[in-house]
Order: structure tokens, then sequence, then C-alpha cells
């Protein structure tokens, strides 16, 4: 259930990071750059997540 619950969350807030991004994205960029901005802010996101497993795998040692 916490496993769910979880996953729910990110994937909540990952929706709406997504939407504040194609939201605010016309503000800050001119409208002549917004296209390949888009494509460019989306490719660099593609890119970084492919690392999410490799850094889920990742084992952290704690020294208490």
């Amino acid at each position: 259930m916490i496993y769910a619950s979880l996953v729910l969350i990110s994937k909540t807030g990952l929706c709406i990071s997504f939407g504040n991004l194609y939201v605010i994205h016309q503000d800050i960029f001119p409208t002549f750059f917004v296209a390949s901005s888009y494509g460019i802010a989306n490719f660099i996101c593609r890119i970084i997540s492919l690392f999410g497993p490799m850094v889920a795998e990742i084992k952290i040692e704690l020294f208490l």
C-alpha cells in the first residue's frame, strides 16, 4: 500500500510539473523560440530520465 501511494504521489507531482512547464514556458521565452525550447527541454529531460534506473540501483552505505 505504501509503494502504491508513493507511486501515485510521484506521478501526480510529475504531471503537475509538466503542466506548469507548458503554462509558464510561454512567459519565459519569446514567441519565436518557444517551440525550439520545448524540444530542447524535452530532449534534455528524456536523456536525464534514462539514468533513473541506474541511480535507483546505487547502494548507499550509511556509516552511523
